[in-house]
């Protein structure tokens, strides 16, 4: 199923997002865990934060879940250049 098809409401923000965080190049195998973590993080984003030390850990790992997104683009650079060293 692709991402962008628009069947299920999701396809806009699962765009915004791949834009965001510049993941428009990665494989479209990805394309289902992609949609996935949108919703989860807009379910995710709706919950209230009770108290501070919540709010801290909604922090860190928010600041793990970018950093992932860092290392999906810098793999999909490596696979990338890979494929075009192995044409």
């Amino acid at each position: 199923m692709s991402i962008f098809n628009g069947k299920d409401g999701w396809s806009k923000k699962v765009e915004h997002f791949v834009n965001e965080k510049h993941l428009q190049n990665v494989d479209k195998e990805y394309n289902d865990a992609l949609r996935d973590i949108v919703i989860s993080k807009s379910l995710f984003g709706s919950a209230p934060v009770l108290d501070r030390q919540s709010q801290y850990l909604t922090q860190y790992y928010q600041e793990m879940i970018d950093q992932n997104y860092i290392l999906m683009r810098q793999n999909q650079e490596i696979i990338d250049l890979l494929k075009r060293k192995n044409n």
